[in-house]
């Protein structure tokens, strides 16, 4: 089940909660206009071991205001799944009925879903996209482009991972289909990968070889995050995807080096480091998720977090300024933190550099590589004139 479709079958039992519970942080929104389109970026933030339902109800009642059509919705959870925990374990078991499952590592009965993302548009019309007979992402144009937006793409439970990793690929491909797209036209993905440190290479390995079959290579290698987490499904790999075709030769999209780090490529990972959106009215980027490694491929500042989360910045921030782009114009982002006890970690760097923390939601997650303690990713957008 998807996180909007959890979100209709919960907002009336949502609507039943205390409005002095809820009230919590304010949401973190930004905002896009471009010609006769208006899109919105909102985060909502947890509130410790608040109800899950408490973020619907806030997240609800922004939606209602803005009257758009929601192109992604989607809920961060802590989902570590460095094995440490066992399986039974790394789920809520009993939270007020809620039925989000979503992973927990420690199995404690707080709620360990960190915030809520939502990306809306309005004047568009947005439709479906289905695949056997489900639904499975959004599709919807502006005058320059048709955009589509894949989430929670499963393989089957039954077979190996490197099986299941081809799976999620050839579904990814006949789901574009249905709408007239195809692998070529997808600028971003987002992998989860169970026990990720037992099969990484294996998972690069697919990548590489359905890349090379689809001519990727030759085009456009989109922006990634690959990162662990466990999901309610049981099976090894989730996919999400992000996938543009332009309409006019205007919109351009380009893959963005890094001015700190080599090309991904180099050491046998198949993603930009990010990727651009230009069209006439806007510009976005793209940021895959980026960690703390240097410009030869290899892991610095061992066991030292906060060395770990200031020079992943310096690399974000680089890219950003590369392109034009400020803190200011982030849309959305997830900070992934290895450890538990580190998870306070990014605030206090965003308090020693003022630099604003509203636009990540941070979370728990097993990065690609087990001496990695943080990972960043985000996106950004501006509009033109």
């Amino acid at each position: 089940m998807t996180t909007t479709q959890q979100f209709k079958r919960y907002e009336k039992k949502a609507m039943k909660v205390d409005s002095k519970v809820i009230s919590g942080r304010e949401p973190y929104i930004s905002t896009l206009r471009h010609g006769d389109y208006t899109e919105t970026f909102l985060t909502i933030h947890g509130e410790g071991s608040e109800d899950p339902l408490c973020m619907f109800d806030r997240m609800r009642e922004r939606l209602q205001k803005l009257n758009s059509g929601i192109v992604r919705m989607e809920g961060v959870g802590l989902i570590n799944t460095s094995g440490k925990a066992v399986s039974e374990l790394r789920y809520c078991e009993d939270c007020r009925d809620c039925s989000l499952r979503e992973p927990n590592h420690d199995g404690t009965r707080n709620c360990p879903v960190s915030g809520l993302y939502a990306h809306t548009i309005s004047n568009a019309k947005l439709q479906p996209v289905w695949l056997g007979g489900q639904i499975v992402g959004t599709i919807y144009e502006d005058d320059f482009a048709h955009y589509c937006f894949l989430n929670n793409i499963l393989p089957e439970l039954n077979v190996l991972t490197e099986k299941q990793t081809e799976q999620v690929f050839n579904r990814f491909e006949a789901a574009l289909k249905t709408v007239g797209m195809e692998f070529r036209d997808v600028i971003r993905t987002w992998f989860h990968l169970d026990n990720i440190f037992d099969w990484y290479d294996q998972f690069n390995d697919v990548r590489h070889r359905f890349f090379k079959e689809r001519g990727i290579y030759d085009a456009l290698v989109p922006a990634s995050t690959g990162i662990g987490g466990a999901n309610p499904a049981g099976v090894s790999i989730v996919g999400n995807l992000y996938a543009i075709k332009p309409k006019t030769d205007e919109m351009r999209i380009r893959a963005v080096p890094s001015p700190l780090q080599c090309p991904a490529l180099e050491y046998g990972s198949s993603f930009s480091r990010a990727v651009e959106v230009d069209a006439p009215t806007y510009r976005k980027l793209f940021i895959s998720g980026t960690a703390s490694i240097a410009p030869e491929g290899h892991t610095i500042h061992l066991d030292d977090i906060d060395r770990q989360i200031e020079l992943t910045l310096d690399v974000v921030l680089a890219i950003m300024e590369s392109c034009g782009m400020e803190w200011n114009d982030v849309t959305d982002a997830i900070a992934y933190v290895r450890d538990k006890e580190d998870l306070p970690a990014f605030d206090r760097y965003c308090e020693r550099t003022n630099l604003s923390a509203e636009p990540v939601i941070v979370i728990q997650n097993d990065v690609c590589r087990e001496d990695l303690l943080f990972e960043l990713e985000l996106a950004a957008a501006k509009a033109k004139g």
